[in-house]
């Protein structure tokens, strides 16, 4: 039963990978894990552990604008 319902959702399951460069220490971390497409323009399902690092980032954005004035907080659309 398990082989089976693995088989349906197969075509609709990806890889996520994703890359973060720690600002000040330059360190990479890397994470990965899947998601599931459930429409193929544009909506994806999957844990939000995997796509918290880009959460965590937005919030600094902010943070940093907050306490540095100089500085510009970028947002991409996707």
């Amino acid at each position: 039963m398990f082989v089976s319902a693995l088989k349906q959702v197969e075509q609709f399951t990806r890889p996520v990978l994703i890359a973060t460069r720690l600002l000040y220490w330059g360190e990479v971390k890397s994470r990965c894990g899947i998601c599931i497409v459930l429409i193929p323009e544009d909506w994806i399902l999957t844990a939000r552990h995997i796509l918290e690092t880009n959460l965590l980032k937005k919030q600094h954005e902010i943070e940093i604008a907050k306490t540095d004035r100089n500085s510009v907080v970028l947002h991409s659309c996707r």
